[in-house]
């Protein structure tokens, strides 16, 4: 299990509090992610490219994952429960 949480600034959002923030062409497998800060989120993705796949996102206070910007990130057989506010969000022009 990956627990906490840090400040990120987000190029198309305000800064916010996340555990995992997803890089160009990575891949997250098998992972399971829980972010309790008032304001937090799971796992971030600002990126293009990556794959998500076979992970488990529960008690984020707010999201599991979030999806913004412009990406095609892959996002598959992931478990979301005991998420604050939804177990995904897709922001912009993404199309996970």
């Amino acid at each position: 299990m990956i627990q906490g949480g840090g400040n990120f600034d987000s190029q198309t959002l305000n800064p916010k509090n996340i555990t995992i923030v997803v890089a160009n062409q990575s891949k997250l497998i098998g992972v399971k992610i829980k972010n309790p800060h008032l304001q937090g989120y799971g796992l971030w993705i600002e990126s293009s490219g990556c794959i998500i796949s076979k992970n488990t996102l529960t008690g984020n206070a707010l999201n599991g994952i979030s999806v913004v910007g412009s990406n095609t990130a892959i996002i598959q057989e992931n478990v979301f429960s005991e998420n604050g506010a939804s177990g995904i969000t897709i922001y912009h022009n993404s199309q996970p």
